[in-house]
């Protein structure tokens, strides 16, 4: 590996986030960062185009040295590897968002340097490797870090989950689907719910991706309070102390990390990512929180360490491990 740069692109189904790490021999650098609207990225070639182009105000502080003579443009050529991570599922090199419309083909790409496409939550998966997963704040359980399955799920505007599980080279990624999965309801209260967020998104049955994510929480709220607002005021308004808001997002939030501990069975512990839970903290630290987290016969999941990543850019930097690791075992 000579070429010191990786190129990493983590799409959601809002904001592209672009971003281009360096190796200094002692670890990781972030050289440069921006934001691009998932709405302006149509095809491969404009997420290759969002690799090129930097404003100064984008590279930070001291990693000029890496664009060469203080140059702000790059192309594939500069890279040791690029690693794009979509919201969605990928298959042999092609993937499609599953909450916008963009789909990416890199087998119709001719990429100068190693290349690889995988599901967003794979890379959230490799940042509990990162710096970023390991300064994650500590909620449940011990803290212990040992050489067992590890568990990542997020919420934001869609449902992701992934694992990292270890094998004879370290470690292997398995992505996943399963926010996709129903929804468990319990109880009338929260069946009559089930009905309420049904009939608003036109749907048979709801999933998780439908329940815990930005427009179920907005349909939660309205549900509960009468009030129509967006996610992010919801927040502000709801999630901030002991609400009904607060104690039923939580519960449901619980339920879906419990189901995924339990699946995994992630004894190298949870990491919890995504948007509303880094934003709203109480959310996954609240005591409505953990008694559903633990309302289940099976003692083993207190012994499981459960973690919040409050780092926004964790997908970039799990991307960036997974760039390095192509680029040393090519």
């Amino acid at each position: 590996m000579q070429k010191k740069l990786f190129a990493v692109a983590d799409i959601g189904g809002t904001n592209g986030r672009f971003a281009i790490f360096a190796d200094k021999g002692t670890g990781l650098e972030l050289a440069a960062k921006k934001w691009v609207p998932t709405a302006q990225l149509a095809n491969t070639e404009d997420i290759l185009a969002a690799f090129a182009k930097w404003e100064s105000a984008a590279i930070t502080s001291g990693a000029i040295s890496y664009f060469g003579n203080g140059a702000s443009s790059l192309d594939a050529n500069d890279f040791a590897a690029i690693v794009i991570a979509i919201a969605g599922p990928v298959c042999e090199g092609r993937g499609c968002l599953s909450n916008a419309c963009l789909e990416i083909d890199l087998r119709k790409a001719d990429f100068p340097c190693l290349a690889r496409l995988v599901n967003d939550f794979e890379v959230q998966a490799w940042a509990s490797l990162a710096p970023c997963g390991q300064n994650a704040r500590l909620i449940a359980g011990p803290d212990s870090d040992i050489h067992e399955t590890k568990a990542v799920i997020g919420a934001g505007t869609g449902l992701g989950v992934a694992a990292l599980v270890p094998d004879r080279t370290g470690w292997r990624a398995l992505p996943s689907e399963a926010g996709h999965m129903n929804f468990p309801f319990l109880g009338k209260k929260e069946e009559d719910f089930h009905s309420f967020l049904c009939s608003r998104l036109d749907l048979r049955f709801a999933r998780g991706d439908d329940t815990i994510t930005g427009r179920g929480l907005e349909i939660l709220h309205e549900y509960l309070t009468g009030e129509k607002i967006t996610a992010r005021e919801v927040g502000e308004k709801a999630l901030q102390s002991p609400t009904p808001t607060l104690e039923w997002y939580s519960r449901f939030y619980a339920r879906a990390c419990r189901s995924w501990m339990l699946a995994t069975l992630c004894n190298g512990g949870l990491w919890i990512a995504g948007g509303i839970a880094a934003q709203n903290p109480l959310t996954v630290a609240s005591p409505f929180f953990m008694a559903e987290l633990y309302n289940a016969p099976e003692d083993y999941l207190q012994k499981m360490p459960v973690r919040l990543i409050e780092d926004k850019d964790s997908g970039l930097w799990g991307g960036a491990w997974l760039a390095r690791q192509i680029a040393i075992q090519d």
